[in-house]
């Protein structure tokens, strides 16, 4: 006979645990995308579902705000976006006021001063720049010439969506685009 019941008997014995509260996670998605999108960093439909719009404009809050750039909405991330974090809720900074020229009036006063003519613009990379910046890869251009932005906003797609990683306008980068909607 046993003194002491084995310790999965001791623990059905013993009084339930309590369950920590159940939460949607596809309703905290949504209401970050809300919070997000009245900050101005979401553009995009509040959907409750995460895709590389929701990833970008989380990680473009959290840079500005000074957080560690994750990507990852939870319920931390809600609480800060509406100041339950125990701190003021944060000053939403538009985007576009955060690079433009870099602050600059004049957007033109960052180039440098060149006689060489510019380059062209090329209808592919003006579509997929298109696309890029409809997914809120922020700091594309839209001026058909494929810079060092648009090179490295291509590259963290091409990544995201599993897509040869060269960073190079291509149409199989154009046709991911429209295949997610994008275009």
């Amino acid at each position: 006979v046993e003194k002491e019941p084995p310790a999965t008997a001791r623990r059905s014995q013993a009084e339930p645990q309590a369950q920590p509260a159940v939460v949607d996670d596809r309703e905290i998605i949504r209401q970050v995308q809300e919070q997000l999108a009245a900050a101005g960093y979401y553009k995009g439909k509040p959907d409750g579902v995460t895709g590389p719009l929701t990833e970008t404009a989380v990680i473009a809050f959290q840079a500005d705000q000074g957080l560690a750039e994750t990507g990852i909405v939870d319920a931390g991330l809600l609480a800060v976006l509406k100041g339950d974090d125990g701190g003021p809720p944060p000053v939403p900074t538009p985007r576009a006021a955060t690079k433009a020229g870099g602050g600059s009036a004049d957007p033109t006063a960052a180039l440098p001063a060149s006689d060489e003519p510019a380059p062209a613009a090329d209808a592919l990379v003006v579509e997929i720049q298109r696309g890029l910046v409809n997914i809120a890869y922020d700091d594309v251009t839209v001026d058909g010439v494929a810079g060092a932005n648009t090179r490295a906003a291509i590259l963290e797609f091409q990544k995201h969506y599993r897509l040869p990683e060269t960073g190079e306008p291509s149409p199989a980068v154009r046709d991911k685009l429209a295949e997610i909607g994008a275009l």
